[in-house]
């Protein structure tokens, strides 16, 4: 078995008529370890399977195991999901002053419940023509314009296209009417208008529209068909699950009792 060669390594220090102190050069040598320790290497391993296997079991827990009252995306869920984080970063020899940042981030959260807002978290001032809703609202409006969008490339009529997706998922208009006024028909009309127009949209999710090819593709393959409804159905389901994040309790169970009723038969075209 080879050693290691490790390089030596230098300090120095000046000499300061001042005090006693000398100075000088001198050389340390670390001490050598073996190249193919395998002992070492197994438990090195094995120490940081098991520990990531706890960091994905803890969270897991944190982001999805219901417990009453708490909603996905709960500010709490986050708070045990950081110190899950943290515990495995320091199981694995990362230094304190790095963990310590992520610490400062759970504890700054903690004190969002006591109406204390540290500056990270604190909203930037609110920009001229900047949308107000959340990411995730604007992720779900771009999914459902993109279910328009499948249908009219289709040939199917807009109205009609419309009043298809109206009929089957209108009840998103509870989540994501949140700044809006008038219905989810004539709300998507507007949104599907102004992300082909590139105009007024949250930058994420109008990025997410123009690159859509590789959602309708993932969700072909994940169907196994490349029929146009049934594809911007799919879609829809999806957008409503993406709602969901941004929804209170109440709609959380409402739009599930709605989505497990979901029933859509094919509409024979008259194009």
């Amino acid at each position: 078995m080879r050693p290691v060669k490790f390089p030596s390594i230098s300090a120095a220090w000046q000499f300061d008529p001042s005090s006693s102190a000398q100075s000088g050069w001198r050389s340390i040598s670390p001490e050598q370890k073996p190249l193919n320790d395998g002992a070492f290497t197994r438990h090195v391993a094995e120490r940081l399977f098991f520990t990531r296997a706890d960091l994905e079991l803890s969270l897991e827990k944190a982001f999805f195991e219901p417990v009453e009252g708490l909603i996905p995306r709960d500010r709490a869920r986050y708070m045990v999901a950081i110190s899950a984080i943290v515990k495995f970063l320091q199981a694995n020899g990362t230094p304190h002053h790095l963990t310590l940042e992520l610490q400062e981030l759970e504890l700054a959260l903690m004190e969002l419940d006591e109406g204390r807002t540290r500056p990270m978290l604190k909203a930037a001032s609110k920009k001229r023509g900047r949308p107000p809703d959340s990411g995730d609202i604007w992720q779900a409006r771009a999914m459902a314009s993109i279910a328009l969008q499948i249908l009219v490339e289709a040939r199917v009529d807009k109205g009609e296209a419309l009043d298809r997706i109206d009929q089957h998922f209108g009840f998103l208009g509870d989540i994501l009417l949140s700044s809006h006024v008038g219905t989810f028909r004539g709300a998507l009309g507007k949104w599907h208008q102004d992300f082909v127009a590139r105009f007024g949209c949250e930058a994420r999710a109008q990025d997410f529209f123009d690159h859509r090819a590789h959602l309708i593709s993932a969700v072909c393959a994940g169907i196994n068909t490349n029929d146009p409804e049934l594809v911007a159905v799919d879609i829809m389901r999806a957008a409503s699950l993406t709602a969901l994040r941004a929804a209170d309790a109440d709609a959380i169970d409402r739009i599930n009792k709605r989505l497990s009723k979901l029933t859509v038969r094919k509409t024979k075209s008259t194009h």
